[in-house]
């Protein structure tokens, strides 16, 4: 946000001649200063970020537990030898792969991106939820990191555990799908590149697990990670080795 302010104090003092970028187009055209604040944070963070973060956060659950780690790497090199998936995977083909499905909606689930409250004004008239009454124009929110918390998901919710995916409870699911869907937002404002997103996340755990095998440089300290409501991750260090398929490539 200091960054975002910066440059359009500057570039509000310094004029846009010559500049051809969103920053730019806002001042031209007369948008409030603080909407263009607004509107460029967005844009720097959301589904940048995000999804950077998510996809991160996912592969060190993975890697660091050895269960889950083989039986997703079983799932992948299955469908590789089968030649059941492109390279790189479709979207459509990584949606039938269920394990690989379960992990990475565990990994939002258990690691949102987003910590920071999603808040939305109460109406003029006030409103009762959960039976208190909240006054009107009260900034009211809820925060990812507890939602997913919820009972939906069993007696373990502090656990990285995919497994709880493949339920075949359609019911539970439902439930546990609809309030993963929070980690997005809801309603009017929910997070449009909720879609593109997940066929990141998918493709991107799918083809580093197809083509190397994963650990981590110091179990110890496997990296940096701090918040700001969003977070940011360094020194995320790992070994690479190229993955074996008893003679079989990869590709």
């Amino acid at each position: 946000m200091g960054i975002v302010q910066a440059a359009v104090k500057e570039r509000d003092s310094t004029g846009t001649s010559g500049k051809n970028d969103m920053l730019s187009s806002y001042l031209e055209k007369g948008v409030p200063k603080h909407q263009v604040d607004a509107e460029l944070v967005i844009a720097l963070v959301a589904g940048s970020d995000t999804t950077s973060t998510a996809v991160q956060s996912t592969l060190l659950a993975i890697i660091l537990n050895p269960r889950v780690y083989q039986t997703l790497k079983y799932e992948i090199q299955a469908a590789v030898v089968a030649k059941q998936v492109a390279c790189p995977i479709r979207d459509s083909e990584a949606k039938q792969l269920r394990y690989l499905q379960a992990c990475v909606t565990e990994g939002l689930r258990k690691f949102p991106p987003l910590s920071q409250l999603r808040e939305r004004m109460v109406p003029p008239e006030g409103d009762v939820i959960k039976g208190y009454c909240i006054p009107g124009g009260t900034f009211i929110g809820l925060n990812a990191w507890g939602t997913q918390l919820d009972e939906v998901y069993g007696d373990d919710p502090e656990v990285f555990r995919p497994e709880r995916w493949l339920t075949t409870d359609e019911e539970r699911l439902k439930a546990m799908l609809q309030t993963l869907e929070l980690v997005f937002g809801h309603g009017s404002t929910r997070c449009l590149g909720m879609p593109m997103a997940m066929m990141e996340l998918d493709k991107m755990i799918f083809e580093l697990l197809r083509h190397f095998d994963i650990t981590i440089a110091n179990p110890y300290k496997p990296w940096s990670s701090v918040c700001y409501g969003i977070f940011f991750q360094k020194d995320f260090n790992v070994h690479l080795t190229r993955a074996r398929y008893d003679g079989i490539s990869p590709s």
